[in-house]
């Protein structure tokens, strides 16, 4: 009887670390929002960035795992867009992210507010499949697991971008969300 109960009390402790939250710690971007990541994600270096995205907006912030495949960043970039437009803008993005990967599966699309400030949420698993490449390329596929949380605030949008390997989806989604509801604006 008391191998069995160690034995229950050491799986339940098992599947906490293999599926439990990370710890986190705060960060604070420039006297202007605050959330948290876990602590052993690092900071992207500048060539980090520039090698993964391809952009002219170059993100606020931008932090990853140590093998660089899970990954939280932060985006602002000037917008016409208004709070009350997010329902729009919500089914806007779908849309947007619906035409860009081969498939996709949407867990969450919904709007929250979160510590004084309206977020379009959308968290979805995606996969990628380049067709348009030679035939070796064309057989590889990138399956992702993605939390975006956008919010419009001052005549800016800011876009929260968590994303990890698909199959990794059980093991980030708490971490991801519990991140998700810490971001606050000062």
């Amino acid at each position: 009887m008391m191998v069995r109960d160690f034995i229950m009390i050491l799986l339940i402790f098992i599947s906490f670390n293999l599926f439990g939250q990370e710890k986190l710690t705060k960060i604070k971007i420039e006297k202007e929002l605050e959330f948290k990541i876990p602590v052993s994600f690092t900071m992207l270096t500048p060539e980090e960035i520039i090698n993964k995205y391809l952009s002219s907006n170059a993100p606020m912030a931008m932090y990853g795992n140590v093998r660089r495949t899970t990954e939280f960043g932060v985006t602002k970039s000037p917008t016409r867009w208004s709070e009350k437009d997010s329902e729009i803008l919500l089914d806007f993005y779908k849309s947007s992210i619906t035409s860009t990967y081969t498939k996709v599966h949407f867990h969450k699309e919904t709007i929250v507010e979160m510590n004084g400030q309206k977020f379009m949420a959308l968290e979805f698993t995606s996969s990628f499949k380049d067709t348009n490449s030679s035939a070796l390329a064309s057989q590889r596929s990138v399956n992702k697991y993605t939390n975006l949380y956008y919010a419009l605030r001052n005549g800016s949008l800011y876009v929260f971008n968590f994303s990890a390997p698909a199959k990794e989806r059980e093991k980030w989604k708490s971490t991801a969300n519990n991140m998700m509801k810490t971001i606050k604006f000062l």
